[in-house]
């Protein structure tokens, strides 16, 4: 009977002192956090990366061309402002330009989209000069197709389709100095209208995966 009152006593004793332990870590994260959370940020960066899309494959079902595979690469330019944890971000997408061609590799038509967009971001500091990033906005974009070979006619007529598309992404920080972070970004636009003349008309998603830096001010 002592024996067992000896052990639970130890393990009490034990249990106290992990949860007094998770206590004060749990307030020194809390603490942290609030304080890198009343900072604020003005920011500028620029990424590249890889593009996926379907809006090409649906181009050369049309045309009764080939989709060229390759993964084409993007850029955007962005900037934005954090106040606490959640900001404001404005960026240009450049999605890449697309081929279709025919089994000799002759190109017949093009595809390529660009897009505006505006994002409301959160920021969450995760230690170690790590912040989580978290963004949803609108994407204004437009997409111009260009009829390379036996054009003039129905569907293969040069057009540029502007819409509007939903945006949602996730990503990572980290500062590698006082002013200058690295970023890694998922991002997904949904639903861009597309056209080949205005009798075949389309809709088609990208995701993007970039990296970049940015710079604070």
């Amino acid at each position: 009977m002592r024996t067992n009152l000896w052990v639970k006593g130890i393990l009490r004793e034990a249990i106290v002192k992990i949860a007094a332990t998770m206590f004060a870590a749990l307030v020194g994260v809390l603490a942290g956090s609030q304080v890198h959370a009343q900072s604020s940020s003005t920011y500028l960066g620029v990424s590249g990366g890889a593009v996926w899309t379907d809006a090409a494959n649906s181009v050369a079902t049309v045309s009764s061309g080939i989709h060229d595979e390759s993964v084409p690469n993007g850029f955007k330019v962005y900037g934005g402002r954090i106040w606490d944890r959640f900001g404001l971000e404005f960026a240009y997408y450049n999605l890449g330009k697309y081929d279709i061609v025919d089994i000799n590799g002759a190109i017949l038509d093009q595809l390529e989209t660009r897009a505006l967009a505006v994002s409301g971001v959160y920021a969450a500091p995760l230690g170690q000069g790590y912040t989580f990033i978290a963004k949803l906005g609108i994407a204004f974009t437009e997409a111009e197709y260009d009829c390379q070979s036996v054009c003039g006619t129905v569907p293969f007529i040069d057009t540029k389709r502007r819409g509007n598309s939903g945006l949602i992404g996730l990503g990572v920080t980290s500062q590698m100095s006082s002013n200058i972070a690295l970023r890694m970004e998922f991002e997904h636009i949904g639903n861009v209208r597309h056209g080949m003349s205005n009798a075949v008309k389309f809709n088609d998603g990208y995701d993007m995966f970039s990296v970049g830096l940015h710079l604070n001010f």
